[in-house]
């Protein structure tokens, strides 16, 4: 059913809307991103430009008369308060499509004044966000992942900034450390670090972010539930975008210790040379020899 623009005293002020956006839509055919339309003041559709019908799916006929308000996703859900306001402010929509599916929008409503300051009608934009908003699910999921993945990992991982501040630690370096998240980040981590090791990791880790190149120091880290310092050996490696700026720095620790002192062990052995003396009965030395072990 169409609407009667010209009822209620309110004509001239929706018939000039409606013929100033039927040019703006002549003259903004495939340039403009946004779909506008004019309604009167009950929200129903007096004219569609066609890019505001091709968002919907549908011809701009087809809207005439339709209230707007009612193609809200989902059905039977509250018509936006941005309509009783009406102050151009931006807000989150989405509509109905002619062919079943949701359109997701950014939509601003602005008053049509009629006689006397009242208000005739509304013109309402839309941009279409669909793309968008796929976009920031499928960056969650993404995001989603990598904590999981992070957080499944046995050894410690972090992650800092484009400027070297660490700001994510995962459940296994919290477990390890006896440190929350909030302890660790902006350079906590160091409090776990040997004391003999500090100067070194920091001078390693700032030299590495500085110069945008990968880290990795052996480092001895206290474990919380017993004090003891095990080898661990730090890496981090700079994530770029395509321009090579640093987005962020993702890293790791892994436990070497063991594998540490069995080799030095093993290269402790491999240089040793073992003197050997040879005594007589009476506690006289009659032979000596150097054997090489290698």
């Amino acid at each position: 059913m169409a609407i009667d623009p010209f009822g209620n005293g309110r004509g001239p002020e929706l018939r000039d809307a409606m013929t100033a956006l039927r040019v703006c839509d002549s003259l903004a055919a495939g340039v403009s991103n946004d779909g506008l339309c004019v309604t009167d003041d009950a929200g129903r559709i007096g004219f569609a430009t066609q890019r505001f019908a091709s968002l919907l799916a549908t011809g701009p006929d087809d809207l005439t008369g339709i209230d707007l308000r009612s193609l809200t996703v989902p059905a039977g859900a509250a018509p936006p308060a941005a309509f009783s306001a009406a102050d151009g402010t931006p807000f989150e929509w989405s509509l109905r499509r002619g062919d079943g599916t949701a359109l997701r929008t950014t939509a601003r409503v602005k008053p049509i004044e009629g006689p006397g300051g009242g208000r005739a009608g509304f013109v309402v934009a839309v941009t279409d966000v669909t793309a968008v908003y796929q976009a920031e699910r499928e960056l969650d999921r993404t995001r989603q992942l990598c904590e999981f993945m992070a957080e499944s990992m046995p050894h410690p991982v972090f992650t800092s900034d484009p400027d070297g501040t660490d700001d994510y630690y995962n459940r296994a370096w919290i477990a390890y450390s006896g440190l929350d998240a909030a302890r660790s980040t902006s350079g906590g981590w160091l409090s776990v670090v040997h004391p003999d090791d500090v100067a070194r990791a920091r001078s390693a880790w700032d030299r590495a972010y500085r110069d945008g190149t990968p880290f990795c120091q052996q480092i001895r880290l206290r474990r919380a539930s017993d004090g003891v310092y095990r080898w661990f050996e730090s890496n981090a490696t700079p994530l770029r975008d395509r321009d090579g700026s640093v987005l962020r720095w993702v890293g790791s620790a892994i436990d070497v210790h063991d594998l540490r002192l069995a080799t030095e062990t093993r290269s402790v052995l491999d240089t040793l040379d073992h003197m050997v003396s040879i005594r007589d009965e009476d506690g006289e030395l009659t032979t000596f020899k150097v054997v090489s072990v290698k």
